[in-house]
Parts: C-alpha cells; structure tokens; sequence
C-alpha cells in the first residue's frame, strides 16, 4: 500500500533539494557565466546554438578580438560582457521551459555535450582563460573565487593548461578557505611542471614557497606555546595521562580533551580545522617519542633497533590482548635468543618496563596572557 503523504512529502524534499542545488551552482558561478542566462530566451542565440561550429566559431572570435581590444583600452568591464556573450553561443544558463521563474536554472555546458568537438572545448577554454585575465586585472582579491571557477573550467577543458593552473594558483593565494595555501602551491608546481621556461610561473612557485615555509614556521612557534614555557596548555609537570597509555591512545585522549581545546581556542587557534587537529596530533606524538627517547637512553638502549621495536610493539599489543598472530612468534623467537645472551634478555626486561610503564603526560593549565 502505497502512503501518499509520505510519497507527496518525499517528492516535496526531492524539488526542495533539487532547486537549492541548482541555485547554489548559479550562485557560485562568476557573474560573466550568470549573465548568460538573459540569452537562454533570446532568438538569435537560440538560431546560433543549432548552427554548425564553425558559425558558433566565427561568432565568438569576433567577440574575443573585440574584447581583446577593450582590454587594450583598460575597458575590462565591457571586455568581460564580451566574453559573456562569446561564452553564450556554447554555454549558458537556462530557466525550465514554459516558466519564467529562476529558481530552477540549469548550466549547459558545452564540456558535457556528447557531441561536443575539440575546437568548441578549445573556444570555451579560450574565453574561461581571457575572462580569468580579464578579473585579475579588475582585482584579483575581489574576484579570487570567480577566477578559480573560470580556470578551473579551463582544466577541465585542457589539463595541461599550464596558464590555467599558474592563475588558479594565484587566486587561490588570496583566498582564506582551509586548504587554499596548499593548493595554490600544487598549482604553481605544476604550472611549473608544464613550463619550466616561463619565468612568472618558477617566480609565482618560489614567492609562494617562501610564504608557506615562514607560515608553516610561524604556526609551529604558535603551537610551541601548547608544549613549553609558562603559557603552556600541555605540560609535563603534571601526569594526567591515563597509564599505560600507547601513543595512539594518549593522541586520542588529547584530541578529545575538551578543556585543552577551550584553552587553544582562546589562544587564537580554530579547534575544529583539519590542519590544527593533525599539528596538534603531532606535536603530542613527539612529545611522547621524545619522553619514551629520553627513558630509554637512560637506560642504554637504542629505540631505533629493529628487535627493541618489535620488544615495544609486542608488550603493548600484548597488553591489549590482541597479540595472537606472526608477530607473536616472531617475538617468541627472538626471546628464545635473548635468554641464550644475558644482554639482549636485559633489553627485553627494559624495554617491558617502559612500554607499561605510564607515559610523562602534559597537563592543562592556564594560558598566560
């Protein structure tokens, strides 16, 4: 039996979700594309769009040699209708048939034409590229997101763009989303990958380098303060580590403290951002290797040999119950071999003490303003 409620509200949910996808993919895209929309009705483009290429050709090159006239004049806003209108003859916005109304609109795109021809692809690829120019031009901040769209589409028509991807890595200098930083420096190297003789793109990729080492530095000092002197929000001085805690378990135990996040969040840092988590991860793991390093030199042994890291990895895993497998035999012949040497039977014996042994843990505390 079918519930016809729940079909008409499922079918509701359906449009709901349908229209706020297709409005968010035309709010996302650079005004240039959104204006295309005012030809979706508009004859003459409407003949234009069922016409061989070559006339959608001809149509667009003589829009690209006007445009690149305006731009020649510093006209940069009319360049940019130009390309509006060059980009309209392959693709374009569109309202659903027989309405007026916006709230459905559909991009077709010419990169997704089945019949779609390699000098069509080119011509969109073209006109994403000078529009690209065109709002670098304008102002690169302004309209960061609007060129990472447009060369972005460049891509996808020419993978091997080596332009595309340098402007890509320019904007992408400019914006604030996580992520960004790195992504403009993938740009850049493979700009540089594709022409390693043009001298903007080695020079785009060193500048850039240069502002993620000191970034990356800088961030490293910052989260310096969780782990040292008198502002520290994990320190040493006080064991709040569960014991015999593995190092896995104590990252897990850190990353889920709330207090010691409410601490970093007051020190500036964005708790929840991937990158924070995965610093914050790692500092803890080498707090830990450098505590279990220091223990262990005390006491003469070597953490780098292979027999004291299956020793370590075969107490904990035995702790934990879980130690039934190869690597327990392993582990059993290399005892066997430890009792015949009184030394290596004395590492064993060691090495079992530190690995159960609780971990020097860094505690909460105040943070200094």
């Amino acid at each position: 039996v079918i519930d016809m409620n729940d079909a008409m509200h499922r079918a509701v949910a359906l449009k709901a979700e349908r229209l706020r996808r297709t409005r968010a993919s035309y709010e996302a895209a650079p005004v240039f594309v959104r204006d295309t929309l005012a030809t979706d009705r508009d004859e003459n483009y409407v003949e234009l769009r069922k016409k061989p290429l070559a006339a959608r050709l001809t149509f667009a090159n003589k829009l690209l040699d006007d445009a690149k006239a305006l731009v020649r004049e510093e006209a940069h806003e009319d360049a940019l209708e130009a390309y509006t209108d060059a980009l309209a003859a392959f693709c374009h916005f569109e309202r659903p048939s027989g309405t007026e109304s916006t709230e459905t609109l559909t991009y077709v795109d010419y990169l997704e034409d089945d019949e779609r021809q390699s000098e069509g692809v080119e011509m969109v690829k073209r006109i994403m590229l000078n529009a690209s120019a065109c709002l670098m031009n304008i102002d690169l901040r302004k309209h960061a997101k609007a060129v990472e769209w447009a060369t972005t589409r460049a891509l996808r028509a020419d993978a091997a763009c080596a332009a595309a991807y340098y402007r890509r890595g320019r904007a992408r200098t400019m914006m604030t989303e996580e992520g960004t930083v790195e992504q403009a420096l993938d740009d850049f190297k493979r700009a540089v990958d594709l022409d390693p003789g043009e001298k903007r793109y080695v020079r785009a990729l060193a500048e850039h380098s240069r502002e993620v080492m000191k970034t990356t530095e800088v961030q490293r000092a910052v989260f310096g303060k969780m782990f040292s002197g008198a502002s520290a929000i994990y320190a040493d001085d006080k064991a709040t580590t569960v014991a015999k805690s593995t190092v896995d378990e104590e990252v897990e135990r850190v990353l889920l403290d709330e207090s010691l996040l409410v601490k970093a969040q007051e020190m500036g840092f964005n708790v929840d951002a991937d990158d924070f988590r995965r610093e914050l991860a790692s500092r803890v793991r080498d707090e830990v290797h450098d505590s279990r390093r220091e223990r262990a030199k005390e006491l003469g042994l070597n953490l780098d040999d292979d027999d004291v890291k299956r020793a370590i990895e075969y107490f904990e895993r035995s702790r934990r119950g879980g130690d039934s497998d190869a690597s327990s035999r392993t582990f059993a012949r290399f005892v066997a071999r430890a009792l015949i040497v009184l030394v290596v039977a004395r590492v064993v014996y060691v090495v079992h003490k530190i690995a159960t042994s609780p971990i020097d843990s860094l505690d909460v505390r105040g943070v200094m303003d």
